[in-house]
């Protein structure tokens, strides 16, 4: 009997000290939430970011980052409904938010750049742009047109420079410099203005990559699978080709072309609606890899009207920044497009002389 009442005693004390340790435990943590199961929505559930720290717990770094997150995208919200544009963030074509633009971006409208001087390094005029022309399939820009205009005594023949041999000033989209020997452009060949070379033929396009000393355009994409150069196509003869969907109804046409100088590389187009919209003057930025150039030089863009109204625009009045790499992503993640500058495209064209950062 003695030792069945210690060996009860004994339980029961241990059984009173584990409930106080457990109570002792509560005490020590009053504000600990449950967490609860995702929302419908996919929200991971137990905390919503946007709500404020519990009472008596002080914000951690944590808070603070995601109530600034949430008081930027609303800015964001406001400013693109201040400006009639939808909200690419939230109401985009199964928009991606995980790809930021990395590097410089240096977007130049084509009709600034085509008639832009061309300098050599110390300065001196060697000419001017005359056309750009593009690969319309990869939206890779292949060369510059120059005209010399009898500089070192070649005439007045044109010339196609490899794109990345240009530098650019990142202050000035429309001052662009040129390292150039007589020798070389000797050695490349002009054209007259009225009798342009076949730039898709790839002896010609080899021998003109191998005249400036640069690698062949069609072969600096990071895994890409082309052996040799497709199609060529001007600037200039896109510009105001009309757009249409594949119902062929008419979108609109292309007002602009920008171009991303650093990477050389299309960034998007700018459409203008003619009136076929209800846009009012707004122009609409699509990324180029959204428009199918056909073999017959047609451009369909596989988007219906509603869905292109509600995408990024572009205030004539206000152009973005040469170096808005928001706005560039902005559009690409609308149209839930895989961006051009997650892959190496290519080597920079900025001006070491005059790069900023």
């Amino acid at each position: 009997m003695t030792i069945t009442r210690v060996l009860s005693r004994t339980l029961l004390g241990l059984s009173l000290a584990a409930a106080t340790s457990t109570a002792a435990r509560a005490d020590d943590q009053p504000n600990r939430r449950t967490a609860t199961p995702p929302t419908s929505q996919g929200q991971a559930g137990a905390v919503n970011a946007t709500q404020p720290p519990e009472a008596g717990r002080q914000p951690t770094t944590r808070d603070n980052d995601d109530r600034n997150n949430s008081d930027r995208d609303k800015n964001n919200r406001d400013n693109n409904a201040d400006n009639g544009q939808a909200d690419a963030t939230t109401r985009g074509m199964g928009a991606d938010r995980s790809t930021r633009y990395t590097g410089r971006y240096q977007g130049c409208r084509s009709t600034k750049l085509i008639g832009s001087k061309v300098v050599n390094p110390e300065g001196k005029d060697l000419g001017k742009i005359e056309d750009i022309a593009v690969d319309p399939d990869s939206g890779r820009v292949a060369y510059a047109v120059l005209s010399f205009g009898g500089f070192l005594g070649i005439g007045d023949k044109y010339f196609a420079i490899p794109f990345e041999s240009l530098k650019f000033d990142p202050q000035n989209d429309e001052k662009v410099s040129l390292a150039v020997e007589k020798s070389q452009l000797e050695n490349a060949k002009g054209f007259d203005k009225n009798d342009w070379p076949d730039m898709a033929n790839e002896q010609w396009a080899r021998h003109t990559h191998e005249s400036y000393g640069t690698e062949p355009y069609w072969e600096s994409l990071t895994g890409n699978q082309q052996q040799h150069p497709t199609r060529v196509m001007r600037v200039s003869e896109l510009e105001g080709e009309d757009v249409k969907n594949f119902q062929d109804e008419n979108l609109g046409d292309i007002a602009e072309i920008v171009i991303d100088a650093n990477r050389g590389q299309i960034a998007y187009a700018v459409i203008g609606s003619g009136g076929f919209l209800d846009i009012g003057e707004d122009l609409i930025a699509v990324p180029w890899q959204k428009l199918d150039v056909q073999d017959d030089d047609t451009i369909r863009l596989g988007v219906d009207k509603d869905a292109l109204t509600a995408g990024p625009r572009i205030n004539k009045k206000q152009w973005p920044g040469a170096h808005d790499d928001a706005y560039l992503v902005q559009v690409y993640r609308y149209y839930n497009v895989a961006p051009y500058w997650t892959e190496a495209v290519g080597t920079s064209r900025i001006s070491d002389a005059t790069r900023t950062r």
